[in-house]
């Protein structure tokens, strides 16, 4: 959605980011992975880059989100993963607030963005229906 307002630096720290949040619920059944390539392929990555391993590292990597408009990218972004697949495990929600506490967002937004991303997802899979007929 946003990646493209991200400097490098930046789109790798969310990839890294968001292969960690796949990691938190164990992603079943594989929308959050296809959501993390989608992420990938986007990117001006020309590597995968590792994984995240905990949320410390997670929470350090956020901290390469300096501006507000980057700080919301990430988040914005991040919830993508995370509602994938319809699921907004408690844990994967754990680490959202904590990076939006560390980030200075304050939980309003948080919970417009939400539910922007929940829109967005539906009229997605809404599309893809009309597309099968």
């Amino acid at each position: 959605m946003f990646i493209s307002l991200l400097d490098r630096a930046q789109q790798e720290a969310l990839c890294k980011i968001a292969q960690f949040m796949v990691q938190v619920d164990d992603d079943r059944d594989g929308r959050e992975t296809l959501l993390v390539q989608s992420l990938l392929q986007e990117s001006a990555l020309e590597e995968v880059p590792e994984a995240a391993k905990t949320v410390d590292e997670v929470r350090d990597l956020a901290k390469a989100f300096g501006e507000s408009a980057a700080k919301r990218a990430l988040l914005l972004e991040l919830f993508g993963v995370v509602l994938a697949d319809d699921v907004a495990h408690p844990e994967e929600m754990k680490v959202i607030h904590a990076l939006a506490e560390d980030l200075s967002i304050d939980s309003d937004w948080l919970e417009r963005a939400q539910d922007y991303v929940q829109r967005q997802l539906d009229l997605q899979r809404e599309g893809a229906s009309l597309l099968k007929g």
